[in-house]
């Protein structure tokens, strides 16, 4: 059903063009790019490259697959409105407080007294001098908890979320340490720090968990101060928890100078146990994102992939009610292998978006150099990532 029937010969005669982006994850992860790692994002530059290309200051920039604000924080460097949407309430806060300026003077204050408090709560527990209150996840909300931290690390984790959801200050102000300690579940728990999805590493000391909250916090609050300094202040950034599939109530018709797309890649991984454990930490709602995500794997479900391009073929419609005329609508995706056959993804949304009114004018490839998910073709293929520029008939 989801074949691509573009013609070889129609395909042959896109204009394509090759972008060689060769930076390495760390000079990928300036400012606050770096605040979470957040499996499955595109690269910045990707967003900037389209920025600059098809858009002037101030124009409205959409990403309808926001992740963790990549598009979103490029956007507002570039001095453009942008507006995101993301179905993961960790994307969300990831996306809101990488956008958002904070009075770093307000952040340090904040920052000691959460400190200095959970310190002393810290001090107590270990030595059992006072009760201390602990702020854990039910079992009954996590069941695995044990599995994926000692009873030490629950604990000293449990202090540091009942003073970081304790904050009675303004919501950014309580968002932006909340992503610290998102940040720091990781580190501070027996899985690989570097796996996409979490496994046991028999062998690793977890960090201790003020050791790591104190160098995140203080990193990102040098991060935000650069932020604060280099963003444009006369532009806004909107982000919404929605689907994508329906963006009736949030975005009007013939509204946005630009889209920037970057669904799931089918059959890349599982998204959403790979935040599993610091949503439940977060107290953020994984049953419910597992729910309404649009799955991309296991590609070898046919249902699922009926499933995968008839959502994507929704948000098509959506982003073709929401782009202005003349204006470029422009999709990232990577190709697949289902059961050692090839599906070439980026030609099927060409032919899903062909049939909405949309008209391919450009195909932009790039090898990525620095991932190792498998999301095109076999092993010994070359890996490309796609960028279909859109425009309307």
């Amino acid at each position: 059903m989801w074949n691509a029937h573009i013609t070889e010969e129609d395909y042959k005669i896109i204009p394509k063009e090759e972008w060689d982006i060769r930076d390495t994850i760390p000079q990928l992860a300036y400012l606050t790019h770096n605040f979470v790692r957040y499996y499955g994002k595109y690269i910045p530059p990707i967003a900037t490259n389209l920025v600059k290309r098809y858009t002037e200051r101030q124009d409205i920039i959409l990403d309808n697959f926001a992740g963790c604000g990549t598009g979103l924080v490029e956007a507002k460097l570039h001095g453009r409105n942008s507006i995101g949407v993301e179905i993961n309430p960790l994307g969300v806060l990831a996306s809101k407080v990488k956008t958002t300026i904070i009075d770093p003077r307000k952040l340090s204050d904040t920052f000691m007294d959460l400190l200095q408090k959970s310190s002393l709560d810290i001090s107590n527990l270990e030595e059992k001098n006072n009760e201390v209150t602990l702020s854990i996840p039910s079992k009954a909300d996590f069941s695995s908890i044990d599995k994926w931290f000692t009873s030490k690390q629950i604990n000293h984790l449990g202090v540091l979320r009942h003073h970081v959801f304790g904050l009675e200050e303004d919501d950014a102000l309580k968002d932006f340490f909340k992503l610290a300690f998102g940040a720091i579940i990781r580190r501070c728990s027996l899985a690989f720090d570097g796996e996409v999805r979490p496994h046991i590493n028999k062998k690793k000391k977890p960090r201790k968990v003020l050791v790591a909250f104190k160098d995140k916090v203080e990193d990102m609050i040098e991060r935000m101060k650069l932020f604060s300094q280099e963003t444009a202040k006369d532009v806004f950034t909107k982000v919404f928890q929605h689907d994508s599939r329906d963006l009736q109530k949030i975005v009007d018709d013939e509204s946005v100078d630009l889209i920037i797309s970057h669904p799931p890649y089918l059959n890349a991984f599982d998204y959403a146990p790979v935040f599993k454990p610091t949503m439940h930490w977060l107290d953020l709602k994984y049953l419910t994102t597992r729910k309404e995500e649009i799955r991309a794997w296991p590609a070898t479900n046919k249902k699922l992939v009926d499933k995968y391009f008839s959502d994507l073929d929704k948000c098509l419609t959506e982003m073709y009610r929401v782009i202005k005329p003349n204006r470029k609508c422009c999709v990232v995706i990577g190709d697949c292998t289902i059961r050692k056959k090839p599906l070439a993804t980026h030609k099927v949304i060409i032919n899903l978006a062909t049939d909405k009114g949309f008209k391919i004018e450009r195909i932009i490839s790039r090898k990525p150099w620095y991932t190792t998910g498998r999301y095109s073709y076999d092993p010994r293929a070359l890996k490309l990532e796609y960028i279909l520029v859109f425009g309307l008939n």
